[in-house]
């Protein structure tokens, strides 16, 4: 397991449509995924694991868990959590 420190969020990404809609000079820009662990500085009171968030596409570090790429992701690359 990573457990992500400071001010990082361990995330898996989500291979599916996107239904987001963004403006036309950022499409393709952000992504989806899944929580998967919060580092100790994040201060966000909304944020847990298993929260479902969009974050900038080309910010996070990849690595690979299991045989599945995860990426840590700074939090102030985060763009939102979604409610569905």
């Amino acid at each position: 397991m990573i457990t992500p420190l400071g001010l990082h969020v361990l995330v898996e990404p989500l291979e599916e449509a996107s239904s987001i809609v963004m403006p036309e000079q950022s499409k393709g820009q952000a992504e989806k995924g899944i929580v998967l662990g919060i580092g100790d500085k994040v201060e966000s009171e909304t944020l847990k694991v298993g929260d479902k968030v969009i974050y900038r596409k080309y910010s996070p570090e990849e690595f690979e868990l299991d045989g599945k790429p995860v990426y840590l992701i700074e939090e102030s690359d985060l763009m939102g959590v979604c409610q569905n």
